[in-house]
């Protein structure tokens, strides 16, 4: 769920961005995407349904009647470290890195 409410977060600000909207109302959208925070609440208002696998969802947004998804299908999952090294937390190999 974490990862669909950053993409929705995602999703906002592209939308906040691109919307044609006079802008004040930009403006407002923007302040309330920049006050969403990892506790921030959310409500769901309706869903859409999907007919095509969607993996992992890294982003989605609507513009007009579109829905862009860009998402990434794990293979291998991650292990954590056990002393993350200050840049990761995780083993790089499942990345192929």
């Amino acid at each position: 769920m974490r990862h669909l409410q950053d993409a929705v977060v995602v999703g906002a600000a592209l939308i906040a961005w691109l919307a044609p909207a006079a802008d004040d109302n930009r403006s407002i959208v923007a302040e309330r995407v920049r006050q969403l925070t990892r506790d921030s609440r959310w409500q769901l208002m309706r869903s859409v349904p999907i007919r095509f696998r969607t993996y992992h969802p890294q982003g989605m947004v609507k513009i007009g009647e579109e829905l862009f998804v860009s998402s990434v299908e794990v293979k291998t999952p991650t292990e954590r470290l056990a002393q993350p090294d200050g840049r990761h937390d995780r083993h790089l190999r499942a990345r192929g890195l």
